[in-house]
């Protein structure tokens, strides 16, 4: 007998449904790759690792902005009023951009760097706490065309900048795109403060009228928003340095920033192929965090994380497939070892691509104690092993490293899903059809 009390076959398209939203997780990764390819031609290993080092601190400030602005806005827009939720979340961020830009001053000195780091992180603290709003009111795809739209308007901007640097550097420039070094870390950083701002302002016109409401008779903020902000958010902090530490290892340990820049892209081309399980698991978020169904929850986050793990596999097979001369001529002759660094992550991308699907079912069952415990384990093996390999094996040392941290993160977060649904399993067969139904429909009746 079919225990499954929710049918398959009575779904409903929706604007949400799975295959608009990897579509446009796809598109956005190949034109945010493209920047990258770009900036790596005509600033080097050297400076993309300068611009890496930059651009950790912002995600940083970001990290302690969403312990208020951050997805647990999207569990509570569900059930409170945006008014307790949206003028607080805001005034948090100015409050961290503010204190985290000065705390970068005094560890650097630079002054124009703090200046640009404020002037990127305050409109992108605003702007993803409108990505949750939209996320929780169940506008993925609004939340997605804006995603994809900075990464287009940063694409142009860099290319712009380049054609105009270069017509005014070279005498005859015949191929921008081997113009050598021609824009500097800093143009680059002022770039993304100028379009990450033209976004949030497209956003705030569409969400207009809820933010009016929401600074109409404003009411005292709800304390849930630092309460779940709090567990969530320091589990999404030491995921982050799961992603990203090993470029301050690398650069502290090895003394150079090219390693730090050679390791950025291989994380770009992880990145590209984690969009399989990030573009699902926002999906299946939205949904489980809709439904008090136990068994749906179970059934939708198995269907997805196999989905998922699929199409990771697939991204994985083509990195070794690609010969080395391709990835010099792709990122330039400084990135020669980006292809055995990409190769050596591979275990890092699978592991990641199948536990993100768990991680979101943990996230939308508000256990983000457990989540924080999971992340924190594979953080603090991560970093043992950095310490010991980095110094001897450099890149190796740290692709090595990041692949024993997300395969325990995988299993702690794989164990913690059985546990709770111990009957958990595909129900029906789980073929073709089923996947592309999977994908095609969105909304239980």
């Amino acid at each position: 007998m079919h225990l499954y009390p929710i049918s398959w076959n009575k779904l409903k398209v929706s604007k949400n449904h799975p295959i608009r939203a990897f579509v446009m997780q796809f598109s956005r990764a190949i034109f945010a790759a493209l920047t990258v390819v770009l900036i790596s031609r005509w600033i080097g290993a050297e400076g993309r690792g300068e611009l890496s080092l930059v651009l950790f601190a912002v995600n940083l400030i970001m990290l302690a902005n969403e312990f208020v602005g951050g997805s647990n806005l999207a569990n509570l827009i569900v059930t409170h009023p945006a008014n307790r939720l949206i003028p607080f979340s805001k005034l948090w961020a100015l409050a961290v951009c503010m204190i985290g830009c000065f705390m970068y001053y005094l560890f650097t000195t630079n002054l124009f760097f703090s200046i640009t780091l404020f002037s990127i992180a305050l409109p992108l603290s605003w702007l993803t706490i409108h990505y949750n709003l939209y996320h929780g009111l169940q506008k993925i795809n609004t939340r997605n065309i804006l995603q994809l739209l900075l990464e287009v308007f940063r694409l142009f901007a860099v290319i712009g900048m380049v054609y105009w640097t270069a017509s005014h550097t070279l005498p005859e420039p015949e191929n921008y795109f081997s113009a050598g070094e021609s824009l500097q870390s800093p143009e680059i950083l002022m770039m993304y403060a100028i379009t990450v701002s033209i976004i949030f302002l497209i956003s705030t016109v569409i969400l207009w009228p809820k933010i009016i409401a929401s600074f109409y008779g404003t009411k005292k903020p709800l304390k849930e928003l630092l309460t779940f902000g709090f567990w969530n958010q320091n589990g999404q902090l030491v995921q982050f340095l799961n992603y990203r530490l090993n470029l301050v290892l690398l650069t502290f340990f090895l003394g150079e920033k090219m390693h730090a820049g050679i390791y950025s892209n291989a994380l770009l081309i992880a990145d590209s192929i984690w969009i399989f399980g990030n573009s699902f698991a926002s999906i299946a978020h939205m949904r489980m965090i809709q439904s008090g169904n136990a068994i749906f929850r179970a059934d939708i986050t198995l269907r997805y994380a196999v989905i998922a793990t699929i199409g990771t596999v697939f991204g994985c097979a083509i990195i070794p497939l690609i010969p080395n001369s391709v990835y010099i001529q792709v990122f330039g002759i400084d990135f020669v070892n980006l292809r055995y660094s990409a190769i050596l992550l591979i275990p890092a991308i699978l592991a990641l691509g199948a536990s993100t699907l768990f991680s979101h079912y943990l996230h939308a069952t508000n256990q983000f104690k457990y989540l924080l415990f999971a992340n924190l384990s594979g953080l603090i093996l991560q970093v043992i092993l950095a310490c010991v390999l980095i110094p001897v094996k450099g890149l190796a040392g740290a692709c090595l490293s990041a692949d024993a941290g997300f395969i325990l993160i995988l299993i702690l977060v794989f164990r913690k899903f059985r546990k709770q649904n111990p009957d958990a399993h595909l129900h029906g067969r789980f073929h073709l059809k089923s996947i592309w139904q999977t994908l095609t429909r969105s909304e239980f009746n």
